[in-house]
């Protein structure tokens, strides 16, 4: 008999872990409910606010702090001023925009991938304080040499 607990239990906790993006009613009774999308956040350009919404739709991003990697190539991002809010950030991909502001990157703690290939002028002119961060990949481009 305590198998037959056992696997039952088991059973429901996995089926609940699979609803977890659902609410969940007996009886009309609201019994669980599902935590909503991360959309607390606040950045200054409308580009990286587009390349946050669909990479926090993909992922189902609950919090901040959930959002570990975001590919942002080509997508005509300026300005990175907001992005430190989402402090877990391991791998950032954002070649191919005109960047005006990267000082966001700098309170990335926890990037281990950085790629930055394609991008403005002024990525170059702070590649010797990009090289300092300890990013285990960084991707600048030829273009800066």
């Amino acid at each position: 008999m305590p198998t037959v607990f056992r696997l039952a239990l088991l059973s429901l906790v996995f089926g609940l872990y699979g609803c977890s993006r659902y609410d969940l009613l007996l009886n009309d009774n609201l019994v669980w409910q599902a935590q909503p999308l991360f959309d607390h956040y606040e950045v200054e350009d409308p580009a990286l606010q587009n390349c946050l919404a669909a990479t926090i739709e993909a992922k189902q991003i609950r919090q901040a702090t959930g959002l570990t990697e975001l590919n942002c190539r080509q997508a005509g991002i300026k300005s990175l001023a907001g992005l430190e809010q989402f402090s877990r950030l391991e791998q950032l991909y954002l070649a191919g925009n005109p960047l005006q502001q990267i000082e966001a990157i700098y309170q990335l703690v926890n990037l281990e991938v950085l790629e930055l290939e394609q991008t403005s002028s002024l990525v170059c002119s702070q590649r010797q304080r990009l090289e300092a961060l300890s990013i285990s990949r960084l991707q600048i481009g030829a273009a800066c040499n």
